[in-house]
Parts: C-alpha cells; sequence; structure tokens
C-alpha cells in the first residue's frame, strides 16, 4: 500500500515500493515583493516567498501523498526497480 511506501519510513519501507513517496515538505521559492503569487511578512521585506495568496502564506507546491507537483511519484528505489523488471 502506499503507506508502505511513504519515504519517511527509510529502510523499513516496503520490499515491493519502486517509488518512496515524499509527504513533507515544499518546493516554494524565493520572489520580489509585488510579483504574482509572492507573499512577504512586512511590505520592507526585499524577498518574499511563491504562494498561492499574496495576502497569507499558502504553499504554492506542497508536497502531498501520491503525485505532486513538488516531487512527482516520490524519489526511486532502484534496487527495487531493478528485482521488480
Amino acid at each position: 500500500t502506499l503507506a508502505k511506501c511513504d519515504s519517511d519510513n527509510g529502510a523499513s519501507s516496503g520490499p515491493l515500493c519502486i517509488f518512496h513517496d515524499v509527504t513533507r515538505g515544499d518546493i516554494d521559492t524565493v520572489c520580489q515583493p509585488g510579483t504574482p503569487n509572492c507573499y512577504t511578512a512586512n511590505k520592507t521585506q526585499t524577498y518574499g516567498v511563491l504562494s498561492t495568496s499574496t495576502t497569507k502564506l499558502q504553499q504554492a507546491y506542497p508536497a502531498t501523498k501520491g503525485w505532486d507537483f513538488a516531487t512527482g511519484l516520490g524519489s526511486v528505489n532502484v534496487y527495487n526497480l531493478i528485482n521488480s523488471w
């Protein structure tokens, strides 16, 4: 199941996991205040962070269970991939 393949399980993940599902973190990046989808805590900051809102921080590309923009399918377990081929 997907839960057995969660990357938080590390070496104890399931022996059939070809991908380790990355479920924490995001791929927010630095941006300049005043540009679309750029959040800053206050207007005097030189840089902001990518967000789906300019008024509060909302991660634009969070890592979630299953496929997501942040990590795709997750990290590959090459050993299991080759053995299942």
